[in-house]
This record gives C-alpha cells, structure tokens and sequence, in this order.
C-alpha cells in the first residue's frame, strides 16, 4: 500500500510523520547524571525513587513528573535539599530538562500525501524507520501537519493483515487432514494461552495495563 501510494501520487508528494521522543522523569536524571558523571549506583538509586503513581491529593493523584515528585517524595526532597552538589546540580538541572526533545522517530502509520510537491508546504527531514530504512518525513508531528492543509493517511496495521492473508492463503492450500491437524493444534494454543494469561504471575505473556491483566484474570478459556 505504502508502495504503490508513492508510485501513484509521486515520491516527493508522499512522506512520513516524525514523532519526536521527550525527556519523562527517569531519562532526565539519567541524561543529566551522565554528563555531571554521577556514578551510574547513584543515578540509579535517584531514579528508583521515581514511584509509578503519586499518592492522592484532593482526591486525584498528581502526574508523575520530577516538579511533583520532589514536592510529594520525602526522600527526592531530602537529596534536592540536602544531598551532595553534585546529586543537587543533576536534580535541578534534571527538572529544567524533563519535557524536551530527546530524540526523533517515525509514525508507525501515518502517511501525509499532498497535491504538490511536501516541501512546498512544510519543512522535511531523513530519519530511520524501524526497518532500518531512510525515510523522508514532515518535521511537523501529526498532532499539527493537518493544519497545514496536507491529508493526512493512516494505515494502520497493514503488515499485519499481509501476515494474516499469507497464512489464510497457506491454511487453504492444506490437505483436509492436515487442516484438521492445524486446527487441533490451535486448540490446544489457545488453552495454553489461556493458562498462561490467566495466572496471577504471568511472565511469559507480559502484559502492560493493570485492566487488562484483571480482565484476562477472569476469563476462560472459550473467553480467549
């Protein structure tokens, strides 16, 4: 599809969407740490006592970031106030930091097309997708490249359904023996994954949100 956009509309009319990584709480310190040479023992502590959640004030709980952090963690404030100079110059210089740029990517979707050439509306740069390729992208993000006036595509998920298409072509040209082979052995997948999902320590199919953890706990095997 990405192909045959570019072949149709023109290279120089079709580009991607940079994304732009910023600095969270932890790589601030860490980045600041290395250039005031504070030994990696001691970044390392600094940012375990960065909690995954602050407690509650006034009922909701603060965004978990380096100004909130030193004001709610006794033991943030204690080395901001107390600590060595230098774990005070990385912490200050830390919070100055949180919130810039750290690095540059490209959408994993997101496809601007125009009717003329890109560079004629925005700005653009070379950066390297995940397949290791150079790339030309816009240097606007996609919150804001529509308000230039460019299309903005998203096709999402289109290695995938390549993915599901090759095997459906592949389970069709089976023997009915060997469908039928197949679709035991699925079966029996999906009861193990089942298993797997549903154990409260669950290592080997890791799961980010806590919902869906609680979800995948309560389900059956037929559920999955």
């Amino acid at each position: 599809m990405l192909r045959y956009v570019t072949e149709k509309y023109g290279a120089e009319k079709v580009a991607h969407i940079i994304t732009y990584g910023t600095m969270a709480a932890k790589s601030a310190i860490k980045d600041v740490a290395r250039v005031t040479r504070v030994p990696l023992a001691e970044s390392d502590r600094l940012t375990k006592m960065i909690p995954d959640k602050l407690p509650e004030v006034d009922g909701k709980s603060p965004k978990v970031n380096l100004k909130n952090c030193y004001t709610y963690v006794p033991e943030l404030q204690h080395e901001l106030n107390y600590g060595s100079p230098m774990i005070r110059e990385t912490l200050k210089y830390a919070l100055s930091l949180e919130g810039n740029v750290r690095n540059t990517g490209v959408h994993a979707c997101g496809v601007i097309i125009g009717r003329d050439d890109i560079t004629d509306w925005v700005p653009v740069a070379t950066a390297t997708d995940k397949d290791n390729e150079k790339v030309l992208v816009t240097q606007y993000e996609g919150s804001v490249i529509e308000s230039t006036g460019l299309i903005k595509m998203d096709f999402l998920g289109l290695k995938t359904l390549s993915i599901i298409k090759g095997s459906c072509g592949k389970y069709q040209g089976m023997s009915g023996r060997n469908r039928r082979h197949r679709q035991y052995s699925n079966r029996r997948s999906c009861y193990l994954c089942a298993f797997l999902l549903r154990r409260p320590n669950n290592r080997h199919i890791p799961i980010r949100i806590v919902g869906h953890a609680k979800i995948f706990a309560r389900a059956s095997a037929l559920d999955v």
